[in-house]
């Protein structure tokens, strides 16, 4: 006897033995009807009690008994969690074979048990196109999603979907393959031109900014228009506003320092202060601070007058650096009866002089690459060699007003008391150059540079004692 539920197709399987229901025969597979069987057997003689039917899971009939959610709206999420949006998976639910609805309801109801870790799971399953770098639209990456969601006739469930939606896109701004949701939205990522006003900085700015300092930014996306977008996470908006706010202009380092943008730069080019995107830290100023400052007591015991004021007069543009170097690291006594800027700090006149006296004395005393060649006899190449090996000490300068490696009279001494050229002392024991370096070896002398031991020009040995 056929039951009357059965037949309505109100449900899939039998209430009184929570059983799915058989549609087709499982020896002939033709479809069973009414009309074409007999009463205990199918066309095929095969009796129908013979059909095999599978226990439902216990876990859907509770979903279906509670009415949290429809048996149309499990088909629904069965289906996008096995075909995806571009799986024409309403159609798919709106099948009535009995297999067909048994997998769909099976796969549903893991998808609604485990929500939402199941559903996010199917997203990035089923998510179209994308490569690492580039972002897209919530409609590229998810083609018909629109339609799929407004076949859900359960409010709950679709704002459930919406919801997870929204999340699965905010999460993605953290990865290499964002997803955007349509412009204007909430939660679309802020533009530039809406961080410029949040954060009171001119757009090029914050863009030399992003692009010099934010290693971390993930993905970018090139408009229909053809202009790029630069995407921020949440963390990225945190780093940007720390690292603008701890950067300064050329200009308000100067008003910081109380000194002309010349000195500043002058402190950029000798690497007293650090110039990244066209910006300077904030912190690098501030830290120019002089270690040794006197108090108010000092001021009439000797003349006195500003920094910048001595800069001006007795410090050249090249030796800045070198001169507030010596100031903050307490060299150069300082007076100060109040905190202020650099600039502005009162010098002895006394010291100043001392300074540049001493500057002038160590600059007499210091011998540019050519002045060592000529004093060593050789090409100014085998000196440049010399201090690249580190045998011939050597530091930057600044002689007649260039920048250049100088070696101090004391340090070409030491060398010259330590080295000779291969070459002058084989002549002097009458042997050819080209066999120098192997009477060298025979006769015990240590060979400090040549082209057989590091490469160099030209062969050194250590001065005989003898």
């Amino acid at each position: 006897m056929w039951a009357q539920a059965w037949q309505t197709g109100s449900s899939p399987w039998c209430e009184r033995h929570a059983s799915w229901l058989v549609d087709r025969c499982s020896a002939c597979a033709r479809e069973l009807r009414l009309t074409t069987v007999s009463f205990l057997a199918c066309r095929c003689s095969h009796p129908l009690s013979a059909n095999e039917s599978a226990v439902v899971r216990p876990d859907l009939l509770d979903l279906v008994s509670t009415d949290s959610v429809s048996l149309k709206t499990i088909c629904l999420l069965g289906a996008f969690s096995l075909h995806g949006f571009t799986g024409k998976p309403g159609k798919k639910a709106a099948r009535v074979e009995m297999s067909h609805t048994r997998v769909l309801l099976e796969e549903g109801t893991t998808v609604a048990v485990n929500w939402p870790h199941a559903f996010r799971d199917a997203l990035v399953r089923h998510r179209a196109g994308g490569v690492d770098g580039e972002a897209q639209l919530l409609a590229e990456a998810f083609p018909r999603l629109r339609e799929v969601v407004e076949m859900l006739q359960q409010v709950a469930w679709r704002q459930r979907v919406e919801d997870e939606m929204n999340t699965f896109c905010q999460e993605s701004f953290s990865t290499a393959r964002p997803v955007l949701r349509r412009p204007g939205t909430a939660l679309q990522p802020p533009t530039l031109k809406t961080l410029s006003r949040q954060l009171g900085r001119r757009f090029e700015l914050l863009a030399s900014t992003i692009d010099a300092r934010l290693p971390s930014l993930n993905a970018v996306r090139t408009t229909s228009g053809g202009r790029r977008r630069r995407l921020l996470n949440a963390a990225d908006i945190e780093c940007l506003s720390q690292t603008l706010i701890g950067a300064v202009s050329m200009a308000e380092a100067a008003r910081m320092l109380a000194l002309p943008r010349s000195r500043v730069a002058a402190m950029v080019n000798a690497q007293l202060l650090t110039m990244r995107g066209m910006r300077l830290l904030r912190d690098q100023v501030s830290s120019l601070v002089p270690a040794k400052a006197g108090s108010a007591a000092p001021l009439s015991i000797s003349p006195s007058l500003p920094l910048r004021v001595a800069l001006r007069n007795w410090v050249r543009l090249e030796e800045t650096a070198d001169f507030v170097r010596d100031v903050v690291a307490g060299a150069i006594f300082v007076q100060s009866d109040v905190p202020r800027p650099l600039g502005d700090l009162l010098v002895p006149l006394a010291a100043i002089s001392k300074w540049s006296q001493d500057r002038r004395n160590r600059a007499a005393s210091l011998l540019s690459l050519g002045q060592v060649a000529v004093g060593l006899g050789v090409k100014p190449e085998v000196v440049s060699d010399l201090i690249k090996i580190g045998v011939l000490r050597a530091r930057k300068g600044t002689l007649q007003g260039r920048r250049c490696w100088c070696v101090t009279s004391q340090e070409m001494a030491s060398f010259h008391q330590l080295a000779v050229p291969l070459a002058s002392l084989a002549k002097v024991n009458g042997v050819r150059v080209r066999d120098g370096y192997a009477w060298a070896t025979e006769r015990g002398l240590k060979v400090l540079t040549g082209p057989r031991v590091d490469g160099t020009r030209q062969y050194f040995v250590k001065r005989p004692t003898d």
